[in-house]
């Protein structure tokens, strides 16, 4: 019987099974968890897929403003300007912005997490010809 036994609570023991040694008597039981916690950092970028751009007078296409950001507060996208672009109209996806002569100016903004890509044209009646910078601030 104590071959029998020794050679039972082996193989509970090999295979992670409860061993019981006599009738009546229990083994107390273990519980175990795992906590897994991950930090995913935010990221936010915004770029326009041209690299020349006509000057003539009128409206001038710039490509597509590509946004991406994680931030779950949302952000916001800026253009800053060169002076001879002051008071002309950039239209981003359709929605008329006209540029600021003293800062950057509010392009769009996000009240969350978001990924989007937006026509950009530049309407400017003079046809100066000037540089744009576009920005993103995760909020």
């Amino acid at each position: 019987m104590k071959r029998l036994l020794s050679a039972c609570l082996l193989a509970t023991a090999m295979t992670g099974g409860p061993a019981i040694a006599a009738e009546g008597e229990s083994s107390p039981t273990a519980s175990y968890s795992i906590g897994i916690t991950g930090y995913v950092p935010v990221i936010c970028r915004a770029s326009l897929d041209v690299s020349v751009v006509p000057t003539n007078r009128g409206a001038m296409p710039l490509g597509h403003l590509q946004e991406f950001c994680n931030s779950p507060n949302g952000y916001q996208i800026f253009v800053d300007s060169s002076p001879e672009l002051a008071n002309a109209t950039l239209v981003v996806g359709g929605r008329k912005v006209t540029l600021s002569a003293s800062g950057p100016t509010l392009v769009s903004s996000s009240q969350g997490p978001a990924i989007a890509s937006n026509n950009v044209v530049l309407q400017h009646a003079n046809g100066a010809s000037g540089s744009l910078s576009f920005r993103i601030v995760a909020l």
